[in-house]
């Protein structure tokens, strides 16, 4: 069976697409949130990012052609986003986390 023909995979992927959709389309009016609306805002970022870091592990650890030539995939888009090829997936990740935890502590703060 394929990496992807994995119904655990299937539903991580489309949870994934859903988040980020709700994610995204939700960060153009972030500043006219409530910081209540804030708050839920950083904190589905933050669940989105883990659920794409476990794929992209699952992906890094299975054998199958198909995973590994998402990760090639992944990485095209990242260099064309301006992603210096030398950053590593897990050190992008890292520092996603890093800005999400700073926009914790602003929230805080307010």
């Amino acid at each position: 069976m394929s990496f992807f023909d994995s119904q655990q995979v299937k539903d991580s992927i489309d949870e994934i697409q859903k988040l980020q959709g709700e994610v995204y389309q939700a960060s153009v009016g972030f500043y006219g949130m409530t910081t209540a609306q804030r708050v839920e805002h950083i904190d589905k970022m933050e669940i989105l990012l883990e659920k794409q870091r476990i794929l992209h592990t699952r992906m890094e650890l299975d054998p199958d052609p198909a995973a590994k030539e998402m990760l090639n995939k992944m990485r095209k888009v990242a260099v064309g986003l301006g992603i210096p090829e030398e950053i590593s997936f897990n050190e992008l990740f890292q520092q996603m986390e890093h800005i999400i935890k700073t926009m914790k502590m602003g929230m805080q703060s307010t």
